[in-house]
């Protein structure tokens, strides 16, 4: 039987949080409070579904049922997407969030992710196979030790280091959605590529698929959210 970390969970909620304040800051004290709500309660809901789902062991494709676990990566952007449609407050608050949160805020919220050597760790220790923890692991690091010299470095605006925020928030999502399908390289599924070596299994077992099906699926969208707020720098 596995050890039960709260450490995927503490990230989680740490995240939720952070992404509370922010929506207050960017909202004002006493402005869109059901707005705020709605979107980290629905968020908190999902966390709690996912780990249920997750401590039964429906993640793990026993039965070649890989899409649950594309599902489960989705249902962040496609709640909030479903909250925004029908709510104007929500999309509202959503568009001062972009809009008002500091570019450093954007930015130094990622150094958890030095979290990253543990699953390299893992790797090392044969526990995680390295198709999956070499191109998302590896860059996942460097981008929790990098977040907050890089915060520093566009505290008062982006200005001359414009095209490196850019390029970071690009690394960042793109590690992240890299991981997606090479999760799937050791799963049952259209994806299956090899039997050989350890399986990820324990990235989508309870408590740690949190990460894949909540806490980087919000990472990316905080990510372009941070590359919207650049592009429109002029």
């Amino acid at each position: 039987m596995a050890i039960f970390s709260p450490l995927s969970h503490l990230l989680a909620l740490g995240l939720l949080t952070w992404l509370y304040v922010m929506l207050r800051r960017a909202a004002g004290r006493d402005e869109f409070v059901r707005a705020r709500l709605l979107i980290t309660g629905g968020l908190l809901a999902w966390v709690v579904a996912s780990s249920v789902l997750a401590y039964r062991g429906a993640y793990l494709a026993l039965n070649e049922d890989y899409l649950l676990l594309l599902l489960g990566q989705a249902a962040t952007p496609t709640l909030l997407a479903i909250l925004a449609l029908t709510s104007r407050d929500v999309r509202e608050l959503l568009a001062r969030f972009i809009a008002r949160i500091p570019y450093a805020s954007f930015t130094w919220l990622h150094v958890f992710r030095i979290a990253a050597l543990g699953t390299i760790y893992k790797w090392y220790t044969g526990a995680l196979p390295g198709h999956f923890v070499l191109p998302v692991g590896v860059p996942d690091l460097l981008i929790g030790l990098t977040a907050l010299p890089l915060s520093r470095r566009v505290a008062g605006g982006l200005g001359p280091n414009r095209s490196l925020f850019i390029g970071w928030h690009v690394l960042g999502a793109g590690c992240l959605l890299l991981a997606v399908p090479l999760i799937q390289l050791s799963q049952p599924g259209p994806l299956h590529f090899s039997t050989q070596g350890p399986a990820t299994d324990e990235v989508l077992s309870f408590p740690m698929s949190i990460v894949p099906t909540f806490v980087a699926p919000l990472l990316i969208l905080l990510h372009v959210a941070a590359l919207i707020k650049a592009g429109r720098e002029t």
